[in-house]
């Protein structure tokens, strides 16, 4: 992974940008310093191409360039996130919303393309391309179905569960689709590879939406009037009934004090129960879909564990598994 690595910060500290837009990229490398820290769990979009590519008999240092178009995806996708959310993060300076917002389109846009064109011809790099347009659709519309549910009174909790498959799941899956194509897999295989990546996703929001929901200092979600998972099962089964849970989750957007009563309800309901339940039934998919592909005891032994290591030393560490 280390030359992954490397190569996205080059394309961070060096892409041949202009004055406008060169300095944007920077608050994007502070967003990768944190997510590689050695405490963290694994970091998937630079991880699973490399996994994908390995598996499939080939070098996994060939599945870099794929590896660092998913990792400048995650960290754009990460910033527009962080900006719906209302965050304010230390390393994005003095750098204006309105600026950061507008990295977080343009980049998407346009330099995946170049890269995936560079790595697999003008053939495969269509492909690729293809791939990553329809890839980019299904995740715009998690997000659509996301900022729809914001603040909320009538949550479908298939579109929640939705909105999840499309942010995460979408994006993991295309991860994996991209290194599965440019490793020469057929359209059948890169969907299973797709598939596998996809439910590793799908589970691992859910249980961010539940660490966030619990987090000792304050929750992002509910200061964001996001309808997460648990929200929207509370809304339906909470014992205070829907109207009194949602004036409490209107307070909790700027209450800590009503954050934790808006906590100790949704808990009461059930609601981590049933989103542990949802994110075990993506894994099993998940599981399903690895054990149809074509690759050695030894790869498939290694993707599975990525679901469940803690960091990226436990997940290659030898004899592991």
């Amino acid at each position: 992974m280390d030359q992954s690595v490397r190569q996205l910060r080059d394309l961070l500290q060096d892409c041949n940008l202009g004055q406008g837009l060169k300095p944007l990229l920077g608050c994007l490398e502070g967003a990768l310093d944190q997510h590689l820290q050695p405490a963290r769990p694994p970091h998937l979009p630079l991880l699973i191409p490399l996994l994908v590519h390995g598996a499939n008999g080939g070098d996994p240092a060939d599945a870099a360039p794929i590896s660092v178009v998913a990792g400048l995806l995650f960290l754009c996708f990460d910033l527009l996130d962080d900006l719906q959310d209302g965050d304010q993060r230390p390393w994005w300076g003095e750098t204006s919303k309105s600026s950061l917002m507008l990295a977080a389109a343009a980049f998407p846009s346009a330099l995946p393309q170049k890269l995936l064109l560079q790595a697999g011809g003008a053939e495969r790099g269509a492909t690729l391309i293809n791939a990553l347009g329809d890839g980019l659709l299904n995740i715009a519309e998690g997000q659509a179905l996301d900022l729809q549910n914001i603040g909320g009174t009538n949550v479908n909790l298939d579109v929640v569960e939705e909105s999840v498959a499309g942010k995460s799941g979408a994006q993991m899956g295309l991860y994996a689709r991209l290194a599965a194509l440019h490793a020469g897999c057929d359209l059948a295989c890169a969907e299973l590879w797709a598939g596998w990546a996809h439910g590793i996703g799908v589970a691992g929001q859910l249980g961010s939406d539940m660490q966030d929901l619990l987090d000792p200092d304050w929750s992002r979600d509910l200061a964001a009037g996001a309808r997460t998972l648990p929200v929207g099962f509370a809304l339906k089964h909470s014992r205070i009934g829907r109207e009194d849970l949602l004036r409490l989750l209107d307070h909790a957007r700027t209450d800590r004090a009503a954050q934790l009563a808006a906590r100790d309800c949704i808990v009461d309901s059930g609601a981590l129960l049933f989103a542990g339940f949802r994110s075990q039934v993506h894994l099993a998919r998940s599981e399903e879909a690895l054990r149809q592909l074509p690759c050695s005891d030894a790869w498939r032994r290694m993707c599975a564990r990525l679901s469940e290591s803690r960091t990226t030393a436990d997940l290659l560490r030898p004899g592991a598994g």
